[in-house]
């Protein structure tokens, strides 16, 4: 079943699966200048609200249960495209290490100014252009031998909707 949008959006919705077909030119150009979004993008979508790490929490706790690394060897958790991400305090509370990828740079300040003080690694590329051996560089920030690269999880809750082509870039993905 295929739905349009007024903007000319197509999406299929297969299986409660809802995949993009087509993008308007404003979607587009939405996905291609995500670099440069800033606090009144944040602030419209809601991620400014203080309130917002509790309800993230809690909905993904609803959905995957108690946030908590399963393999002491694999504690790194990396976020695709975590913009304004409420979900740093969660993850790091349970002792993971946060990596993200975010190609916004208002959002990297943003979240290093919010979670500064935690074990966190901010990179400045979008899923596609992300780069595991050059861009999550941990150095003595809490490594586990030759496999670091290996995340124990990887979230990419607020990201597929802003890539050209969701389901190519997950087929080459760069992450094991």
């Amino acid at each position: 079943m295929s739905i349009t949008y007024q903007c000319g959006c197509v999406n299929d919705f297969d299986r409660g699966v809802l995949k993009s077909i087509l993008k308007c030119d404003h979607h587009k150009s939405m996905q291609r200048e995500i670099g440069e979004l800033g606090e009144e993008y944040y602030q419209e979508n809601g991620a400014m609200d203080p309130e917002a790490s509790v309800r993230y929490a809690a909905q993904f706790e609803e959905c995957f249960g108690k946030c908590e690394p399963v393999n002491p060897d694999r504690t790194f958790a990396l976020e695709i495209g975590a913009g304004a991400s409420h979900y740093v305090p969660m993850i790091t509370g349970a002792g993971w290490f946060y990596c993200a990828c975010e190609p916004s740079r208002w959002a990297r300040r943003w979240m290093l100014e919010q979670y500064g003080d935690r074990r966190i690694q901010l990179s400045n590329a979008t899923w596609e252009d992300y780069d595991r051996d050059a861009d999550c560089l941990l150095g003595d920030r809490g490594c586990s031998g030759g496999e670091w690269w290996q995340y124990g999880m990887i979230l990419a809750a607020h990201s597929l909707e802003h890539m050209i082509d969701a389901p190519a870039a997950l087929e080459s993905s760069p992450v094991s």
